[in-house]
């Protein structure tokens, strides 16, 4: 476990602290960067393996992992191979993308009835804001599709 191998390199071991939700085990010690007053460094990890560290003195967590001869390719677990594969972030990461999409033709057409009922007569704009939504349209279609086919699009 990636606290385990940051416990055993530290000057001093450290006092148990309170997991709250969500930690598996919680620490205070001695930051090996700054031995700052008291016990400025605070070490979890989560139920999901991942470590958590904060330096009330202001260390950076990079600077203490240095300090005790480690880095983050040390302490972090490792990402299973599905999550490289995957490619789709899920239900959540479509509907941002649909907002988000929903959000610019919002002001796609406000730009258009802007340039249409206002002195800009220019067609260089309308032509870019007309190739826009064409884009945001193409988009669309493509994270419809994606979301249908379970982001095999």
């Amino acid at each position: 476990m990636s606290i385990d191998l940051l416990i055993a390199r530290l000057p001093k071991p450290p006092r148990k602290a309170t997991a709250r939700s969500g930690i598996t085990r919680a620490y205070r010690s001695h930051c090996p960067h700054c031995a700052g007053h008291g016990l400025p460094l605070s070490i979890a990890e989560t139920s999901d393996g991942r470590l958590l560290l904060h330096c009330f003195a202001g260390c950076e967590p990079a600077t203490v992992l240095q300090a005790v001869g480690l880095t983050w390719d040390h302490v972090l677990p490792p990402r299973p191979a599905a999550h490289h594969a995957a490619g789709n972030a899920g239900p959540a990461a479509w509907g941002a993308l649909f907002s988000a999409l929903d959000a610019l033709q919002q002001a796609h057409c406000a730009l258009l009835a802007a340039c249409t009922t206002a002195e800009i007569d220019t067609e260089a704009a309308l032509a870019a804001l007309l190739n826009a939504g064409s884009s945001m349209e193409r988009v669309r279609d493509m994270a419809r599709r994606a979301a249908r086919e379970g982001g095999q699009a």
